[in-house]
């Protein structure tokens, strides 16, 4: 295990003990993404183990761009294999010259409390960037993922030049390249998202990322 990583093991063990049984916490290795998991509390949550690999949305924040200087991404929400909700952060962990070497994942199942506490919506809900964040242009963290969507999508039909309603073949074809490349298809259902938004289908989406690929 990288020496540098070690250290937070205690760190994890604590938040799990605080939070319970319905809280894992997970050390990933980013040296080694396919067997990235070298520790592992409350693992039946997701049903992981050590030595398994990153899910979808960890290979999105240690390969996408948009995390070179984040330091945690807070309260995203996806649902597993189970279809358990499960509400996750995720803190970059970095050596001395910034690069990253590992992740912690924070991930709590929300079962119970939306089955028994309704009244704790405020708890369960994705948190939105508050206006100061967005007033300050604050990049030190993202709230969640579906305003970074929103935000690499405008960015890439402003690259067009034109309205998305008037969008040609070619201009969808360089959205989708785009998006791409920001390691956006990374994340499990934004080809759906992208198909809507353009106004094509999926298999589009599909043809499109082939062809880009294979050039």
């Amino acid at each position: 295990m990288n020496p540098l990583l070690q250290q937070y093991i205690p760190i994890m063990k604590a938040i799990a003990k605080m939070f319970g049984d319905d809280c894992e916490v997970v050390l990933h290795d980013a040296a080694d993404p396919e067997h990235s998991i070298i520790a592992i509390c409350n693992g039946h949550v997701t049903g992981r183990k050590v030595g398994d690999a990153l899910n979808e949305v960890g290979r999105y924040l240690l390969t996408s761009d948009f995390f070179t200087d984040v330091e945690y991404v807070t309260n995203y929400q996806y649902k597993t294999i189970a279809g358990k909700k499960i509400k996750s952060s995720g803190i970059f962990l970095r050596d001395e010259q910034k690069k990253v070497v590992g992740l912690m994942c924070i991930n709590y199942d929300l079962t119970f409390m939306e089955e028994a506490f309704k009244r704790m919506e405020q708890f369960c809900n994705v948190s939105k960037p508050t206006p100061e964040d967005q007033l300050n242009g604050n990049k030190h963290f993202f709230e969640n993922l579906e305003t970074l969507f929103d935000d690499v999508f405008n960015d890439a039909v402003k690259q067009t030049g034109r309205a998305i309603s008037v969008l040609q073949k070619d201009d969808k074809y360089n959205i989708v390249k785009y998006l791409h490349q920001q390691g956006v298809f990374l994340v499990s259902g934004n080809i759906d998202l992208v198909a809507e938004r353009l106004n094509v289908s999926k298999y589009t989406i599909y043809n499109y990322l082939a062809d880009i690929k294979k050039k």
